[in-house]
């Protein structure tokens, strides 16, 4: 059975890569899943897909560093990808944009929806001018007050912010 590294060893790089050790442990797990006739000839699928999961949860919550990774969606997408006989999904690690400025968003009109189009989280600062209501929407049909005027607001990809206002604000655009 493959055993994750020791919790001891960090998860993840001060840049926000995976490290050397939980690497090689993740591609170890790629390959014993891509094998396929490995799974299908081995009587103890259920036993091995079992302990997969058991790791995975352990890293899940031991560590809070990737939260773009749903280890338990991984575990889903595999089982049900050996009950069809196909290969598992390739599940990308988002990496960090630390290095990249914070940027200005120019508002064009009020309300003004800024869109995280960027593939990234990110962080919008609103601050200055007039706001008058601040709102929040992951589908872009339904939007939620932040109960704010101004702050710094976390987006995931596909997220909305959408400003009201009668002066328009300073709008700044800081990756993560």
């Amino acid at each position: 059975m493959i055993s994750p590294p020791p919790l001891q060893i960090p998860i993840a790089t001060p840049q926000g890569g995976l490290t050397t050790a939980w690497l090689a442990w993740f591609d170890q797990l790629r390959r014993v899943v891509a094998d396929e006739k490995a799974f299908t000839a081995d009587p103890n699928v259920a036993s091995a897909l079992a302990s997969l999961e058991a790791g995975l949860r352990t890293v899940a919550q031991s560590f809070a560093l990737l939260p773009s990774i749903d280890y338990l969606a991984i575990i889903s997408n595999l089982r049900a990808d050996l009950e069809i006989g196909t290969q598992p999904p390739v599940v990308p690690v988002q990496t960090s944009n630390y290095t990249t400025p914070p940027t200005g968003i120019t508002p064009s009109g009020s309300p003004f929806t800024y869109i995280n189009q960027t593939g990234y989280t990110v962080d919008v600062i609103v601050s200055g001018g007039g706001v008058s209501l601040l709102e929040f929407s992951r589908d872009g049909a339904t939007f939620f007050s932040t109960g704010s005027f101004y702050g710094m607001f976390t987006l995931s990809p596909n997220d909305r912010l959408r400003a009201t206002y009668v002066a328009a604000p300073t709008m700044t655009l800081v990756q993560r």
